[in-house]
């Protein structure tokens, strides 16, 4: 298997080729969010009778490919191997939640101590978890740690520690700028897996054995909220050990896999007050029957009671699991596929059930829903066959999810199962049906209007969605939208500040949003973006910033010739408009 990175409009390149053999594999790991870092691994073949080599984790950035797990004062790869985060392929917990920082600059991953048998897993064997910093230098975390994840910006890593002796996990944070750690429990917590950090790390929810605060038993899989302060809040208990069916402890699914019946059980809101998890427990006056059912806490309101967003309304038993997606073991997504359950500001949920929690669900199959204000709403059919929810945007106006039914006239897949994009204020219109030409000459269309100028040095946008054609009497004007010029002084103060508002106007409510496009290197990558939601006809005004890349490459007195692009929910297409930067290189102190 190769690791591919393939840019719109460019051939796919081989990342994985220059550091694989011919006969190893590539494995994806994980990213950067700009797409600027690609992790994978590169694993040895296994040969009857033998233990294979260990796999060694790997960094593509800027057109190079760098190994990652080096220890601290050594040059070449770990004897014992490397992996991203608790990546683990062969079990069902491992977590990859932030592994790699926002920009790239800090790759936490583990290295286990050598000699090693690679079908044992820990506690048999120490495992060392490290922070890889700007490509060049390691750090050492702890030398019996397990990962579990970290701020966005790779500012705080939240591990847990092993005793020697027991195999007992405490809970710890680790500081990669003071190089200083924090114990949040001791080993004996007993703690058992961690559900779900904040963007900034400052509230964590864990599960413990231990009776760490009012309403825990000792001894139970207990859940907490940590949010910096000296004292724990308990949050539910949810199941420890097997059920009559077999099932795992739930803490066992609260990495990036999850149990493999159901996929994972938990999600977190950016700011961590809303967290989202699973559980067979009844944990309010619904019977779930044994089925996995989805809670909510919310940690500005910890004294309320929990909402369970997936019990039926009529109050009868649930007929199948609820769950937040299906487990990526049966769809191949693997545990590094960023997913979205709960929206960044907590006011949307997704998931899929096969209970009818909305009037028009008819099919006594899984469907896609949404809680919102209190309430489930359907977002698949609800009729035909099942849906599946594969993803939403942070922001949840966007929500994709695969089914066989069609659903919009351009599927003419005949009954293939096909991705749909569930999008606030609509999609795009269905095509519209060409006429056949009857003789030659009959459908060519009016000549084109002479380009209007833009004011001296001013780059305007084209595209759909300016003008509309004469409509029939009592038809209804579509859509429109407007992108205003970049004026030459706007660019060059793109240029200087890496930042630039844009000015859209929209004749009715929708969203717009905006991307520009350039080369770096040998890569064309995403380098600013923005997105903003009218009520109303009007002016949207978009700010956007150049990433880090590009504002390094002006630095340097390059030029970058960028394209941006802007789309209106209401109108299909795009406008665009091409334009050069030009950087002043930056003068250095003496």
């Amino acid at each position: 298997m190769d690791i591919l990175l393939k840019d719109p409009g460019q051939p796919a390149v081989n990342v994985s080729a220059a550091v694989q053999g011919a006969d190893t594999n590539a494995l994806y790991m994980g990213r950067s969010a700009d797409l600027g870092h690609l992790l994978f691994g590169i694993s040895p073949p296994v040969r009857a009778g033998t233990v294979p080599d260990p796999i060694q984790l790997y960094d593509h950035t800027g057109g190079v490919t760098k190994p990652v797990g080096i220890l601290p004062g050594e040059t070449t790869p770990a004897p014992g191997g490397s992996v991203l985060g608790s990546y683990d392929y062969q079990h069902d917990q491992g977590s990859v939640r932030n592994a790699v920082s926002a920009d790239g600059s800090k790759i936490f991953f583990e290295s286990p101590a050598p000699p090693r048998d690679a079908y044992v897993h820990y506690p048999y064997w120490p495992t060392g978890l490290y922070v890889r910093e700007n490509g060049t230098t390691s750090t050492l975390i702890d030398p019996w740690a397990t990962f579990w994840g970290a701020a966005v910006d790779g500012s705080t890593v939240v591990y847990t520690t092993s005793d020697r002796g027991t195999g007992d996990r405490g809970l710890s944070t680790f500081d990669v700028a003071t190089k200083t750690a924090k114990e949040i429990v001791p080993t004996s917590a007993q703690v058992q897996g961690v559900g779900g950090i904040s963007d900034d790390a400052s509230r964590i929810y864990f599960v413990a054995l231990a009776r760490l605060a009012d309403g825990a038993t000792a001894g139970e899989s207990n859940v907490y909220l940590y949010d910096g302060s000296s004292r724990l809040r308990f949050v539910a208990t949810v199941n420890t050990s097997t059920n009559a069916s077999g099932n795992p402890g739930e803490a066992a699914g609260w990495g990036s896999e999850g149990i493999f019946e159901v996929g994972p059980i938990s999600d977190i809101s950016a700011d961590g007050r809303t967290f989202l998890f699973a559980s067979r427990r009844q944990l309010t006056g619904y019977d779930n029957r044994d089925r996995f059912a989805l809670y909510v806490f919310d940690a500005d309101r910890p004294t309320a009671p929990l909402v369970c967003v997936s019990c039926r309304p009529d109050g009868l038993p649930p007929v199948a699991n609820a769950i937040m997606r299906d487990n990526p073991h049966s769809n191949a997504q693997g545990p590094t596929a960023p997913m979205t359950n709960v929206t960044d500001d907590g006011r949307r949920i997704f998931f899929q059930t096969q209970d009818p929690l909305d009037p028009r669900d008819v099919n006594e199959r899984a469907d896609v829903y949404v809680w919102q204000d209190g309430k489930a709403h359907l977002i698949s059919s609800g009729t035909g066959e099942e849906s599946h929810f594969l993803h939403a945007t942070p922001s949840g106006d966007d929500v994709f999810f695969i089914t066989a039914n069609v659903l919009v006239p351009q599927n003419v897949t005949g009954g293939l199962r096909v991705i749909y994009n569930a999008r606030v204020n609509g999609g795009f219109a269905p095509p519209v049906r060409l006429t056949p030409c009857e003789q030659d000459g009959t459908c060519q269309g009016p000549p084109t209007a002479p380009p209007t100028h833009d004011e001296p040095g001013s780059i305007g946008f084209t595209g759909p969605g300016n003008v509309v054609e004469q409509l029939p009497p009592g038809a209804k004007k579509p859509p429109t939208f407007r992108v205003g010029a970049i004026s030459r002084k706007a660019r060059a103060q793109l240029a200087r500040t890496g930042r630039v508002t844009i000015a859209v106007r929209v004749g009715a409510a929708g969203k717009v949003s905006a991307a520009m496009r350039a080369k770096i290197g040998k890569r064309t990558r995403t380098v600013a973006q923005a997105s903003r939601t009218a009520g109303k006809a009007g002016t949207v005004r978009l700010t956007l910033r150049l990433s880090k890349a590009a504002r390094n490459e002006l630095s340097q007195g390059r030029r970058l010739r960028v394209r941006t692009v802007v789309r209106y929910s209401k109108v299909r297409g795009a406008k665009q408009a091409t334009f050069t930067l030009v950087g002043a290189k930056q003068k250095r102190g003496r």
